[in-house]
């Protein structure tokens, strides 16, 4: 840029694919100051972002409560089988892992809750 910042050279320039503006509409160009360079670095950025549904988390401590290890074992097995005469891919199977575990662990938190109640309730008698 000159020094009213009218002028572009052409290094300063780039082209972007009209796919790209239309996949990405919250896309943004900042051109950045001359610091270590004779030209300006263009910076290109996507200011807001939808990745989708959340990934599989699988958390340490679940491997480590009783029966997790059985859950996972007869679930997998039951997605082994075919669906409508297609095989499940990984993430698939993930995806349809994923609500049963959390389930699984919801009940295991109400039992682990129910027992405590419960052994507060019996140090409290002596």
């Amino acid at each position: 840029m000159n020094n009213s910042g009218t002028k572009l050279s052409k290094l300063d320039r780039f082209l972007l694919f009209e796919d790209v503006s239309k996949a990405l509409p919250d896309i943004r160009i900042t051109a950045l100051d001359r610091l270590w360079s004779n030209h300006n670095h263009i910076l290109l950025y996507v200011t807001k972002t939808d990745f989708g549904p959340s990934f599989f988390k699988l958390y340490n401590p679940w491997l480590y409560m009783e029966g997790f290890d059985d859950l996972i074992k007869s679930e997998w097995i039951n997605l082994d089988g075919n669906i409508n005469g297609n095989n499940l891919k990984c993430h698939e199977k993930f995806r349809s892992l994923k609500p049963k575990i959390k389930q699984w662990i919801a009940n295991a938190k109400a039992t682990d809750i129910t027992q405590k109640h419960e052994a507060l309730s019996n140090i409290s008698k002596y």
